[in-house]
């Protein structure tokens, strides 16, 4: 018989869990202020006003934007794998 897990990776899950939401809420806040903020800016700047400088300062935000949505999966992916594979060896345990 398998011993079950001790408390520290009890504790290691729960922690990781909540990370996660964390992480996810915190992600998707950012790119909506993020979008919305450039999207707002965009909208309400004047035709004339719109410069090849603007666009190009704009299509970089919207980039910096995507990469930090990678980053920020790639961190979220990393939890779910912790999360997956403690889930997992507890279960073991009670095999």
């Amino acid at each position: 018989m398998v011993e079950k897990l001790p408390n520290q990776d009890n504790d290691e899950l729960k922690t990781n869990s909540k990370e996660l939401s964390d992480s996810i809420t915190e992600y998707l806040n950012t790119i909506e202020n993020d979008l919305i903020e450039n999207a707002l800016y965009l909208q309400n700047t004047k035709p004339e006003e719109v410069t090849i400088d603007l666009l190009t300062n704009k299509l970089t935000k919207f980039q910096e934007i995507y990469n930090n949505v990678e980053d920020k999966t790639e961190n979220i992916r990393k939890l779910i794998s912790s999360i997956l594979g403690l889930t997992m060896r507890e279960h073991l345990a009670d095999i």
